[in-house]
């Protein structure tokens, strides 16, 4: 467990790019605080944190937000603060992405 009670070896992060040139622009500050909200809402602040960060390397996408599941990573780009409650929900419950969220490779 760290300082904020929630168990590290089960807890999925969510990182959302909040210092990046071009995400900064989109207003990403939104979209952490709604997931920060979701988490609240949904009580799982024991399996699910949310952290602002840098840049994700997803840049001209923003705003983005990286799920990291153990080794696994989930990519999520074009983000608005209404989207939060369907990913918490998805990653808190089982690690269903949100498939109209994803970050669409090349």
């Amino acid at each position: 467990m760290n300082g904020k009670g929630i168990n590290m070896t089960q807890c999925k992060r969510i990182w959302v790019c909040v210092d990046g040139r071009h995400c900064c622009q989109r207003n990403p500050k939104k979209v952490l605080e709604a997931l920060q909200q979701a988490v609240i809402r949904q009580g799982v602040k024991d399996r699910v944190e949310v952290l602002g960060g840098g840049c994700l390397g997803m840049c001209g996408n923003g705003p983005n937000a990286l799920v990291m599941i153990g080794r696994s990573r989930i990519g999520y780009s074009h983000l608005c603060p209404s989207d939060a409650e369907a990913i918490v929900s998805a990653h808190a419950n089982g690690d269903k992405p949100v498939e109209r969220l994803r970050l669409k490779r090349k």
